[in-house]
């Protein structure tokens, strides 16, 4: 019986353990993506004001006008509110 629940308890301890690690990598790669969202943010809205300023887009040789068309109709896109929903109840 001894031996049993010794087992169990470095079972437990092994899995809290890996618990842990799994924890940590999960937060970790949360942050990456919090960061790499902020630096693609960042982008966006530099190009936007690059774009709103006249100056046709922050890369050159991009074809500026085609590039700030294509922001407009992203930009219509969000600004539409989403369609309602129909009701699940009948």
């Amino acid at each position: 019986m001894s031996r049993n629940l010794q087992d169990l308890k470095q079972r437990r301890a092994q899995q809290a353990e890996d618990g842990a690690k799994a924890m940590a990598e999960y937060l970790a790669e949360q942050e990456q993506i919090r960061v790499r969202t902020a630096k693609l943010r960042a982008a966006r809205l530099a190009k936007e004001a690059a774009e709103a300023r006249g100056n046709g887009g922050a890369q050159a040789g991009n074809g500026g006008a085609a590039a700030g068309n294509s922001i407009k109709v992203a930009q219509k896109r969000r600004k539409q509110p989403a369609p309602a929903r129909k009701s699940a109840k009948t």
